[in-house]
Order: structure tokens, then sequence, then C-alpha cells
């Protein structure tokens, strides 16, 4: 496996951006997938969220060909990986959002000049992911399909999977250049894409790089240095009430809930991070138990009812009843609405926030902030600007400007919103900036 992840944008190609190193000891944070996400060229996205792979005419560099695989071609491969890498951010992390967006940069993004992926690389490659458990891939666990390209620091580059080092500095919009992937050992800085060196653990409060403890051993993370789990395990309190831990996994459904020791002190009684699943503990001064996920209008307590419900529970209680989510026109649930629907503000004091349908496909949206999820429907998003319409993540939409046309995109010189073009990029490595 590899030692880093460099984000869903290196999984995909950089979906997410750059994932921190979790300190490993409770981060229970969005994972993101190892830097590729180009899926095919003319690929595009349904009405209904769906990814539909295009012609493959795309030119695919350093990677297979359409015969490659005898079924699929570099297009439908990389619509393929995508639709993995989105399914388990779905499955672990929560709905994923724009994800599937990734696929306008396909099938550039896995199968550019350096790249080392392969028709049957990308499509096995899905699968390795899938096989995954949510443990390890929220603690950044790599399949080691996840190949990196041949192309040395001080290369020019667009993406990711182009580089040796799976990292394109200021790529994907831009023309970059590749470089090594900054580490840093104990006492030095963290966070972003500066990871640690293996047997190190970035302590994710203070920034900061520190010596892993293994499952087993003795953990302190608000001793001075900390003494941090490694990624993927946790720092369990013991008898003694909190003031030192064993780092372990968080426990799954039908086991005992445990404490957790951070730096800022210890949690209250906790179970894994997979979904639906939480501490039912309604006896004060007693252990809970792991159970979920909970049946529909079955008894629950917060976080213990399945992705299509939520747990409803009246004021000044501490149990309630798993409910299905509530769709367009209905009041939200615990902030969330069902599927193609989402949670809108309250109009004018007129009521709680209620739950609105998404934007279909070419119709008027706004976007709150260059980086907010707007409201389109599944697979969709509002291009740019001061109004925006909601649009599939299909290429060569006309443009004036860069600032029109979907995230990844920028509008070329023939007034068309499409990737970045790595061979258009200067090659001379003197060129491209600091390695």
């Amino acid at each position: 496996m590899l030692d880093y992840r460099p984000g869903l944008a290196a999984l995909i190609l950089s979906i997410f951006g750059a994932a921190g190193a979790g300190s490993g000891c409770g981060s229970k944070g969005s994972a993101s997938a190892e830097g590729d996400a180009s899926v095919a060229r003319d690929s595009a996205i349904g009405a209904d969220g769906s990814l539909l792979a295009g012609d493959g005419s795309g030119g695919a560099e350093g990677g297979g060909d359409a015969g490659d695989a005898g079924v699929v071609d570099p297009t439908q491969a990389c619509v393929d990986y995508i639709s993995a890498v989105c399914a388990k951010e779905n499955e672990c992390v929560g709905p994923a959002g724009s994800c599937s967006l990734f696929a306008a940069v396909c099938p550039e993004y896995f199968f550019s000049a350096g790249s080392t992926r392969t028709v049957q690389s990308l499509e096995s490659c899905g699968s390795a992911l899938q096989a995954l458990t949510c443990d390890q891939y929220l603690a950044g666990v790599v399949p080691p399909c996840v190949s990196p390209g041949t192309l040395p620091p001080g290369a020019t580059c667009v993406f990711d999977s182009q580089c040796s080092s799976l990292f394109c500095v200021s790529g994907t919009q831009s023309c970059g250049h590749c470089a090594d992937l900054p580490t840093a050992e104990a006492g030095t800085r963290c966070g972003g894409y500066f990871t640690c060196s293996p047997g190190f653990v970035c302590d994710t409060s203070t920034g900061t790089c520190w010596l892993a403890r293994d499952a087993g051993q003795s953990c302190t993370p608000s001793a001075n240095p900390p003494m941090l789990c490694e990624q993927g395990l946790y720092c369990l309190a013991g008898e003694d009430g909190g003031a030192t831990g064993t780092c372990g996994t968080l426990p799954d459904a039908g086991a005992l809930c445990v404490r957790e020791i951070s730096r800022f002190g210890t949690s209250a009684e906790t179970c894994t991070g997979d979904y639906g699943v939480a501490c039912v503990s309604l006896d004060a001064g007693t252990t809970g138990l792991c159970e979920g996920p909970a049946a529909e209008h079955a008894p629950c307590v917060a976080g213990q009812c399945d992705r299509l419900q939520s747990c409803a529970i009246a004021d000044g209680s501490i149990q309630g009843t798993c409910e299905p989510l509530p769709g367009a026109g209905a009041p939200c649930l615990n902030g969330s609405c069902a599927d193609g629907s989402y949670c809108g503000q309250a109009v004018r004091d007129a009521g709680p926030p209620g739950c609105q349908a998404l934007v279909a496909l070419g119709q008027a949206c706004e976007q709150a902030s260059p980086s907010a999820v707007v409201p389109c429907v599944t697979g969709a998003s509002c291009t740019r600007g001061a109004s925006g319409i909601c649009v599939a993540a299909s290429r060569g939409a006309p443009c004036d400007a860069s600032t029109q046309c979907l995230q990844q995109l920028v509008c070329d010189e023939g007034g068309a919103c499409e990737p970045v073009d790595p061979g258009t990029c200067r090659s001379n490595a003197a060129d491209a900036g600091p390695g």
C-alpha cells in the first residue's frame, strides 16, 4: 500500500482536492480518493445522475486503448473508476455531491502522457477500492493499483496521475509541474500536501508530525509531545478514566462502546464510524452497546438510522424512531431530505427550513460561492457566474470565459469548455517552477 493519500484527486485526480493526513486518534473526517479523476472524454451525466460513457474517441496517451480490455475503452474505464470512488465516498463518508462531475475530464485524467494506468488496471482498481473497509478508506489506505506516473519532479503536467510522485502542483485547470510530495518527520509541520514520513503521524490540531503508535501501544494525545496512534487507529480510554489510553480500533455493532481520548479530553461513548452504528446507552452509569442501523419506525438514538432515514427525537428525549427522510414540500428532518431534494433555508421567517426539489438540468440555479455545492439534480452542477444554469458534466459547451465552465474545465481558444491539454504545456522542466 502507498504510505500517503494525496486526495480524492489522486484516487480520481483531485475530485475533492488534497486531503491532509489524519491524526489517527479520532479522525472520522471525509476521505479523499487518490489523485486521478478524469472520467471519459465525451462522457456525460444523465438527468438521473448516472454516468454515461462516450464513444471513447478521446486521445488516450500512456495508457491502454480500446482493445486492451476487449470490452471497455479508456473513457468507460475512467467512468467506471470514478463511479467506484464516488460509491465508496458515499458509503463511508456520505453523499458524494459533485464527485461524479469529474467525468468531464475523462479519459485524460488517467490516460495522459506519463500515466501508467491501463484500461485493465483502472477497471480492476475500482474493484480493489470497493473491497476496502470504511475504516481502511478513512485511514487513507490506497490500493497498489493507484500506480505512479513516469514524469519526474520538474516536468510539466496537468494531472497527478502523470507524475512519479502523484503530485502535480497547480495542475488540473492549468499547466503545473511535478514535485516530490513533501514529507515531514518529528516536530515539523504537516497538513494539506505536507504529509508525515513513514512511522510518523500528523497531529491535525497543531499541524505537527509525531512518532506513530501501533495497536496495543500506549497513547496520550495531550502529552508534550503527544503520543499519537497510527492512521486508522484511535486512542481508547482505559480503566483509569482517560488519563492514558491504548491504540486500537473502534468497536463494530454488537460490541461494547468505548471512550476515545483526544488532546482535548475524553469523548462520550462511541463506536465505529460505519454509517448507522451508534452507541445505545439508555441507563446512566452503564456501558452502552454499539447497535444499528435500526429498522424503519424502530427505536433509535442519534446516528442509528441508515442513509434513507433519520432519527426523529422529541425535545428533551434521547431516544426517537427512525423515520424516512422527507421529500420536497415537507419540513427537513435533522437538516436532511430524501434523494431528489435538499434542505433549503426558511423563507423570511415563515417557518423551519423545508425540503426543496433539486433544480433540473437546463433550469436556472444560484451559486452561493465558487466552492458551494448548489441544488442541482445529482450529477449536475450550476455554471459559475452571477447566475447559472444546471448542466451535466459534459464537455464542449460554448463559453466566453472559464468561469462559465464546470469545475476542472477551462474555456479554450475555440470558445468551448474543455480540459487543459497536457500537450500544450511547455515541456522544459526549467520553466515549470520549483520542483
